[in-house]
């Protein structure tokens, strides 16, 4: 069996012999909002732009220790004009923002919340106007919905810690049973995602 899920979801509906080969829970990895968002367009626009906090370490108590939305943000926009020659409408352009964001559980809900932070820094910075719209939004309870076990984190388990990395669960489980996706091993993101696919794949094919 080839489990292409969040490892929470293996764990909550796993045998108990299972549960005893895989090891400890970790920390999730922070979340964020993400929205379409419906710009003016701008013949200066580039195709990727981050606004960091001015703080990463109070930012990082906010999402990690408080497991709140942080009062400054950091904030990705991909304008995808400018990266994929996508066309958008004729005199707007579609932006793609992420706001970091705490993984559930938590206090509230406070999706909506963060992302109107977000959006206003990017106001403050110049980057879309007053009258740019939300057209799309998914917060981390929309991922915790549409991926059960995550918990809404982005990345499976947080690194930040040394051996994080060494803590993750395999990609052989036990023989017979393998995981692939970005909360097993070597981790998060679409290079890594499918580089966990190739690694259960050829386990599976040693155990043949």
């Amino acid at each position: 069996v080839v489990v292409n899920a969040d490892v929470g979801w293996l764990r909550q509906t796993s045998s108990p012999s299972t549960l005893r080969s895989l090891p400890p829970p970790q920390e999730p990895s922070l979340s964020g909002v993400t929205a379409l968002v419906r710009a003016r367009r701008r013949p200066d626009r580039v195709a990727h732009t981050v606004l960091f906090s001015d703080d990463a370490d109070v930012e990082n108590a906010a999402l990690f220790d408080a497991r709140r939305p942080p009062a400054q943000p950091t904030v990705y926009v991909c304008a995808p004009g400018q990266a994929h020659a996508m066309t958008g409408w004729r005199d707007e352009e579609p932006l793609f923002v992420m706001v970091n964001a705490p993984a559930l559980p938590r206090v509230a809900d406070e999706d909506d919340g963060a992302l109107q932070v977000g959006l206003q820094r990017l106001r403050d910075a110049g980057l879309i106007d007053v009258d740019a719209t939300v057209v799309w939004q998914r917060g981390a309870r929309g991922l915790a919905d549409a991926h059960p076990g995550s918990n809404g984190a982005l990345y499976g388990a947080a690194s930040n810690a040394r051996s994080a990395a060494f803590r993750r669960v395999p990609n052989r489980v036990r023989k017979g049973l393998y995981a692939a996706s970005g909360s097993v091993h070597p981790g998060g993101g679409v290079p890594l995602c499918l580089a966990s696919g190739l690694l259960a794949a050829d386990a599976l094919l040693a155990d043949v």
